[in-house]
């Protein structure tokens, strides 16, 4: 699990079903310039060895070359803004990617290739993400925040997205690949969401408009390529997706919505939608606060979006 300045293994000893240890498996790199809301070390996943990736956010997301009194205090070593990789046994971390702005999901397909959601940056630095990304995380490559400067980073050479999500701020997080098995067994059986040409494909969430899309990618000699397609838009933020065993999408939001009406501070609902089909429809649910939250996606005649209480 990740929070601010550390990864750690949470452990249940005593068998409650309650984790009671907490090992910090990696820590002390150095705190980020200003303010991030206590993000930090983010997207913690496994390859098939159980070797543990996870991203560190930018040291500014707002002054990526880090430039005061004229001068940049960039520094191209630090291990911000880079995937990591820790070894099954914790020994050794090493640098897979660098160039990361904020690298809110890590997620591998059943190739075992690693993607990266992204967010834009060109809102504070033009051409530093311009918009945000879904992207093969290739060993050793860099995938530009900060982007090339004549002046700052004249020899830089970036990867590109394999899609991009505009227009700008839709600020991608939430990522899953709509696979029958996940990654090492881990769901053995699991269903795919959507139709059967859907599987394979990844479903990703856009907090900052409410979005879902699916993703057709494809790989190619020279990497991956990919096109999207919108297949819901919610009236709440949209944080995270994951597929149940049975096939249904489950899609994490907060309360807030996309009009900046919120609920109770800090808490959210989890949103299930069965298989889709092209009937769009809305459906609006009493929250705690009492206001109406409405909710539209792509369902089925006899089902609706539910929302399910935390």
């Amino acid at each position: 699990m990740s929070s601010p300045g550390k990864i750690s293994l949470l452990r249940d000893t005593d068998g409650d079903s309650t984790a009671d240890v907490d090992d910090i498996i990696a820590t002390n790199w150095p705190p980020t310039d200003v303010p991030t809301g206590g993000t930090d070390a983010m997207g913690v996943t496994l390859d098939r060895e159980g070797n543990i990736y996870f991203g560190l956010l930018t040291a500014d997301y707002s002054n990526p070359f880090r430039i005061k009194d004229g001068v940049s205090h960039n520094n191209l070593n630090s291990v911000r803004r880079r995937i990591q990789k820790l070894s099954r046994d914790g020994k050794k971390m090493e640098t897979i990617a660098t160039g990361i702005r904020v690298p809110y999901t890590l997620a591998f397909n059943r190739h075992g290739d690693l993607f990266m959601t992204d967010q834009e940056g060109a809102t504070w630095c033009p051409g530093g993400n311009t918009l945000d990304e879904l992207s093969h995380i290739i060993p050793g490559r860099n995938y530009g925040f900060p982007p090339r400067n004549e002046k700052w980073l004249p020899n830089l050479v970036s990867e590109e997205p394999v899609v991009a999500f505009g227009p700008q701020h839709q600020s991608t997080c939430g990522l899953v690949f709509n696979e029958p098995e996940a990654l090492g067994g881990i769901n053995p059986g699991r269903k795919v969401f959507g139709p059967a040409s859907w599987e394979g494909d990844a479903l990703v969430a856009g907090e900052g408009r409410g979005k879902i899309w699916r993703v057709r990618m494809v790989k190619t000699a020279n990497g991956y390529t990919g096109e999207k397609f919108l297949i819901a838009r919610l009236a709440m933020l949209t944080m995270d997706v994951a597929i149940s065993p049975r096939g249904e999408l489950y899609v994490s939001v907060t309360v807030a919505s996309r009009t900046g009406a919120r609920g109770r501070a800090a808490r959210g609902r989890f949103s299930k939608s069965p298989t889709p089909t092209t009937n769009l429809r809305n459906r609006s649910k009493r929250g705690a606060s009492g206001k109406r939250a409405t909710l539209a996606t792509r369902v089925p005649q006899r089902c609706a979006w539910h929302l399910i209480a935390p």
